[in-house]
């Protein structure tokens, strides 16, 4: 596309007016995160899990060159096709909600609301055709299923790893704090068992006041940085708690964002649990459950992309809920001619 004559003679029109689609596009990229982080402890793009990450060097003497583990959300997309049926894991709804927002188009759901300057029930602000509000805005509640969906998905893909997992009743900080999941004996990071926290962000500002209004709908962050600060504040509220005396367990945080994006840490746990799995398939066979370096190999690359692919799916529904709109989250002004003929109650 870049390549593409007309497209590049349109981008050097100096009347061309960047979209949001376009600021969209690059979210959307490859991610690289490598496999083994060399970062100093406690900076960006540190990890806890260099030494456990599965070790793909080549015969002793060989020189190999580090590995990168990659990430592309849209690569996924087939998964979030099925739209009807017993296989279906998306309403039609969701999906128009989802695709939506990935292209950077308005919702269909809440366009008329935008249009209508439906006021949200927060008195701040109205509700925008693209989401950016409801998303950022305590006020709608959508962002709890969603956070959930991507909690139990995640839950899921421990134990078909082998693993026993908690999400109710997990082991509590010395100040009452507790994340999300916590997975037993599975021996990372220093300590027999893991606890996650679920953190999912929105790429753009919605919720701006004041003389900051003029940023919403715009770009939270540049390059890496939004996943990176939210990693270091989960990180400083659990990880050295979690990690005292008196509890002893490992902990990462699992931040993405609705664009698709993740953070480096959750993207090597997931690696982490298909090489787990795929030492279980084989151990599940018995004497004949010894296969040659290259068959493992092809068996945990086939599960780390049903891992990722898993978790793109769920981010996808998580996105589309999180921009479902709570109709008791909204208090449309009654002096407003435009909301005369809107039936909100036909609108979700």
């Amino acid at each position: 596309m870049n390549h593409w004559p007309d497209h590049q003679r349109i981008r050097k029109y100096s009347g061309y007016a960047e979209t949001r689609g376009d600021r969209l596009r690059p979210l959307h990229c490859t991610m690289k995160h490598p496999a083994v982080s060399t970062a100093p402890a406690d900076t960006a793009g540190s990890s806890i899990l260099a030494a456990d990450m599965v070790d793909d060097a080549g015969d002793e003497g060989e020189e190999t060159k580090p590995r990168d583990l990659k990430w592309t959300d849209s690569a996924f997309l087939s998964n979030t096709l099925v739209t009807s049926g017993k296989d279906a894991v998306f309403s039609a709804d969701h999906y128009s909600s989802f695709m939506s927002q990935f292209l950077g188009e308005p919702i269909p759901a809440i366009a008329p609301l935008a249009r209508a300057r439906v006021m949200c029930a927060c008195q701040l602000h109205t509700i925008d055709a693209h989401g950016d509000h409801i998303h950022t805005c305590p006020k709608h509640s959508g962002a709890k299923p969603a956070h959930e969906l991507v909690v139990a998905a995640v839950a899921d893909l421990a134990r078909a790893a082998g693993f026993s997992t908690r999400t109710r009743n997990v082991t509590a900080t010395r100040v009452r704090q507790r994340g999300d999941i916590e997975i037993l004996r599975l021996n990372v990071g220093g300590h027999a068992d893991m606890v996650i926290d679920v953190t999912i962000l929105h790429e753009m500002s919605g919720n701006c006041n004041g003389i900051n209004v003029g940023l919403n709908g715009q770009l939270r962050g540049q390059g890496e940085s939004l996943l990176e600060d939210a990693a270091k504040a989960k990180n400083k509220k659990y990880r050295e708690t979690y990690a005292s005396n008196g509890i002893q367990k490992a902990f990462i945080p699992a931040v993405l964002t609705t664009a698709g994006r993740i953070h480096g840490e959750f993207l090597r746990l997931l690696c982490i649990l298909a090489d787990r799995e795929t030492r279980k398939n084989f151990e599940n066979l018995g004497p004949a459950g010894s296969p040659s370096a290259e068959a493992f190999k092809w068996k945990r690359a086939f599960n780390f992309n049903k891992n990722r692919a898993i978790l793109a799916r769920t981010l996808a529904q998580a996105t589309a809920l999180r921009a479902q709109l709570v109709m008791t989250a909204l208090r449309p002004r009654r002096d407003d001619p435009h909301l005369r003929n809107l039936n909100l109650a036909s609108l979700h």
